[in-house]
């Protein structure tokens, strides 16, 4: 039988953020509503359930289909529903899997109704899981939709066709290294390394199935995977748009003045892309206090409009920072990353 926890399910560039939002909904402070969505076989019971296994006794799992089941017997059994009500009323987390299944069953949503309002009130751990976003049921009582779109933490599980920050920055070391003699001798001219980056990125993008392109929107260098190009018709009498509605999986800035990388996060919060990249960099004699600056700068963008309020539930926010003003050459690159959250900056941590 297979064993559904945390350990030992496989994250990804596309379950990342909600493997680690169900990790924090596993915490005393952690969200208490999420609704879980995503495709058949992407991974939604499998973290239902390994949250049960952290809740132990105090959880209780269960698919539409069941709790439907559940309450027929009980009805025709002649029991009172009251008793079938409050256990899922009363459970300190229900995880309740296959909702998308509710839909046009009017008894079914009457009683999930009542469940899920007295959770609500009572500020008890609730997580939905669905294989439909919440806007495309159709027939269900709209009380239910409106709750789940208004008061719960909407999490998507999207597909592994998206980079990890911690694989870009393990590849971006890497080629580093690989052409470290190169990189030197273009380190000290501005110019000449910005190419030199742009390249390397450019290489790595490719490497992993990337198309990729340079300025669009103004952003250094954008990565994309799958787009439609064709012309738009916008009349039945030969008039026609150029598509030029480009969807970025990824998008990096690269900026070599030492003050002002934090320009570049700004201008990258303001644009929706799963993996957002920012390579700054700090005077060699001042780092190692990477996190004091990093600080100060969270302390000033999250005040902006454009910060996410959804703690980057389905995207992620990379800021790479290497040495500048190096006067010895055991000084150059130094390269650490660090991802962003809506508590801050963390260190990302990866294999040398």
């Amino acid at each position: 039988m297979k064993e559904y926890t945390f350990e030992s399910f496989k994250v990804n560039a596309g379950n990342r953020n909600a493997y680690e939002t169900m990790l924090k909904f596993c915490e005393k402070s952690g969200p208490n509503l999420i609704f879980l969505t995503g495709s058949a076989c992407s991974g939604k019971t499998h973290l239902l359930k390994a949250t049960q296994a952290v809740f132990g006794d105090n959880a209780a799992y269960i698919t539409s289909n069941d709790f439907t089941n559940e309450l027929i017997d009980t009805i025709r059994k002649g029991n009172s529903t009251t008793d079938f009500k409050n256990k899922y009323k009363n459970i300190p987390c229900l995880l309740f899997d296959c909702l998308q299944y509710i839909q046009g069953r009017s008894s079914t949503m009457e009683e999930f109704l009542t469940i899920l309002d007295y959770r609500m009130v009572n500020g008890l751990k609730t997580v939905l899981a669905s294989d439909i976003p919440v806007n495309e049921f159709k027939n269900t009582d709209e009380h239910i939709t409106a709750r789940i779109e208004k008061e719960f933490v909407n999490v998507k599980i999207g597909k592994d066709t998206v980079m990890s920050g911690e694989e870009f920055f393990s590849k971006f070391k890497a080629e580093i290294a690989e052409k470290h003699d190169e990189a030197c001798k273009k380190y000290q001219k501005s110019r000449k390394y910005t190419a030199f980056i742009t390249k390397l990125i450019e290489e790595i993008l490719n490497k992993n199935g990337y198309s990729y392109g340079t300025e669009f929107y103004r952003i250094d260098i954008s990565g994309w995977k799958e787009i439609e190009c064709d012309e738009i018709a916008a009349s039945d009498r030969g008039y026609k748009l150029n598509n030029n509605l480009w969807d970025f999986d990824v998008a990096i800035e690269h900026e070599n003045d030492d003050r002002d990388w934090t320009y570049e996060i700004t201008k990258l919060l303001t644009i929706n892309c799963p993996l957002r990249i920012v390579i700054g960099y700090v005077p060699a004699q001042h780092r190692g206090n990477d996190m004091v600056y990093l600080e100060k700068v969270f302390e000033q963008i999250k005040s902006l409009k454009v910060f996410p309020k959804n703690d980057f539930i389905n995207d992620e926010f990379v800021v790479i920072l290497g040495n500048s003003k190096c006067k010895r050459l055991g000084d150059y690159f130094n390269y650490e990353a660090y991802r962003l959250s809506s508590d801050g900056f963390a260190p990302i941590i990866v294999d040398e």
